[in-house]
């Protein structure tokens, strides 16, 4: 038998398995909600009503050979519903605020791809100046960044990135400040 003829016995075996599935809970289904009373709401501030789990039904269908087959389907699904009744009071809740970091400034001297490239970066500019260096990785683009000092004020960060520059014009043209938080 060839292959696309093989394939198409089982996709339409498949489908017709599918559709006998879907008919039956379609079925089923039904009957759950022809049987299902929802009760009216209390004033209560929350109510939940829910409908239990239907209970398993035995179906009987005809196969290709004319034999009865029988097959049993249950429904999983539950019902609710939720009522709150504000009766005028107003209740609003201001969101939660998160704890706010500390903010600095420092001299971002570059961003590196490479770990070997920030670590000698690093180095470096420990060796040039006895300021604190930091060097972390950050996610958001991927790179590990390597800043120059720890200033409370813009003005600070600015004055050290013009004597970066001036004395080393070459290596750290592209420095900048960047506000930092800890």
């Amino acid at each position: 038998m060839p292959p696309t003829r093989r394939f198409i016995i089982i996709a339409s075996a498949i489908f017709c398995i599918v559709l006998a599935g879907c008919s039956s809970s379609g079925t089923a289904q039904n009957e759950t909600t022809d049987s299902t009373s929802v009760s009216p709401v209390d004033s209560s501030a929350f109510q939940t009503q829910q409908t239990p789990p239907q209970k398993k039904s035995h179906k009987l269908r005809n196969s290709s050979s004319g034999k009865q087959q029988g097959f049993v389907t249950q429904e999983d699904t539950i019902e609710a519903q939720v009522v709150t009744r504000n009766h005028g009071a107003s209740h609003s809740k201001a969101p939660p605020q998160r704890s706010k970091k500390k903010k600095y400034y420092s001299v971002q001297i570059g961003a590196f791809r490479i770990l070997n490239n920030a670590d000698h970066a690093q180095k470096l500019v420990k060796q040039r100046y006895k300021k604190p260096v930091y060097h972390f990785y950050d996610k958001a683009i991927k790179m590990y960044r390597v800043t120059v000092g720890n200033y409370s004020k813009i003005k600070d960060a600015f004055v050290f990135l013009k004597t970066l520059q001036s004395k080393h014009p070459k290596e750290y043209k592209d420095a900048w400040v960047a506000e930092m938080r800890r």
